[in-house]
This record gives C-alpha cells, sequence and structure tokens, in this order.
C-alpha cells in the first residue's frame, strides 16, 4: 500500500539493465583465457571487422581493452549500430608480440 499511494505504482517495473542504468557501469566482457607469458601483458586492439552492416569505425571510438583482456564499453552508447563486431587483438610484453585474430565477438542489438 505504502508504494501505491507514495509512489503511485502498483509494482515495479524493473528491465534487466536497471541497476547499470542507476549506476552508470559500463558493459564489460569476459576476461580473455589462454594467454600466458611474462608479466606483464599488454593487449591492444589490432582490428574491428563487421560484415552485417555494423560501423568498426564507431565501435572503435568506444571500445577499449584493459589489461587482462576485458573489453568495456561507457553505458548508454546509441551511435554503435547494430551488428556483429569481430575483434582481433595485439599481445605484447618486452621483446615478444602476438597477434590474435578474430578471437572475440560482439553484439550489438
Amino acid at each position: 500500500e505504502f508504494v501505491i499511494g507514495v509512489y503511485g505504482v502498483d509494482q515495479w517495473d524493473y528491465n534487466d539493465d536497471h541497476t547499470r542504468v542507476k549506476l552508470q557501469i559500463p558493459w564489460l566482457s569476459t576476461k580473455i583465457q589462454g594467454v600466458n607469458g611474462t608479466q606483464q601483458i599488454f593487449i591492444q586492439i589490432k582490428d574491428i571487422k563487421s560484415t552485417d552492416g555494423g560501423s568498426p569505425e564507431t565501435i572503435a571510438e568506444f571500445l577499449t581493452v584493459r589489461g587482462d583482456g576485458m573489453f568495456k564499453l561507457p553505458l548508454g552508447i546509441s551511435s554503435i549500430p547494430a551488428g556483429r563486431y569481430v575483434i582481433s587483438l595485439n599481445v605484447y610484453n618486452e621483446g615478444y608480440s602476438k597477434d590474435l585474430d578474430d578471437v572475440f565477438t560482439i553484439i550489438v542489438k
């Protein structure tokens, strides 16, 4: 009764992303697995491709990758066209570098 009287709603209508939006938490992927080597290992985005109408240039403006291979996109990015984005990475440390082609896919709906 309190919720109905004060807020005028019969039930809360939370979507799956309510907490993410409320706390402004960015979108994060899982960490990349299977990369071994002497620390400190650095990871950078080598290439982004899309074959179904996506815009690799647009997503590249916002997409970052952390040192553990976790991708991060800010919340509320509506300028990224829907599509399937295939990411290639370069993993490196002092004196060594390895390209990992087409290792991660991000789907924007």
